[in-house]
């Protein structure tokens, strides 16, 4: 039996796609235009249909905030909990909107991330 692949928050996720597309104006263009077919191309794993990815492009005079689906047990979550959930949510298949599903386990191995 292999051992499981480490998942990557979503936040670290996310610092990928930006600085590939700091780094690479391509990928940017291909991203904005069609992120989910982006994100299916270069991890090489398909993305639930039900599941919406949406881009917003900051400038000089905009500045965009991201407030996630809150927890289901956040009247359970201790105040560390809720500090680990504010950095960035764990990969889960189960919180389509607000991660990236969990076969994206190792997406830094994958097409020269």
């Amino acid at each position: 039996m292999s051992a499981a692949a480490p998942t990557i928050s979503r936040h670290q996720f996310q610092s990928l796609i930006i600085e590939r597309a700091w780094k690479n104006p391509e990928f940017k263009r291909e991203f904005t235009a069609n992120p989910k077919a982006t994100i299916e191309k270069y991890t090489g794993q398909k993305l639930p249909d039900n599941l919406n990815v949406a881009v917003h492009q900051e400038d000089a005079n905009t500045m965009h905030i991201t407030i996630p689906l809150a927890p289901k047990n956040m009247a359970e979550l201790s105040d560390t909990d809720l500090e680990t959930v504010a950095g960035g949510t764990e990969i889960n298949p189960y919180q389509i909107g607000t991660a990236i599903p969990n076969q994206f386990q190792n997406p830094l191995q994958r097409a020269g991330w």
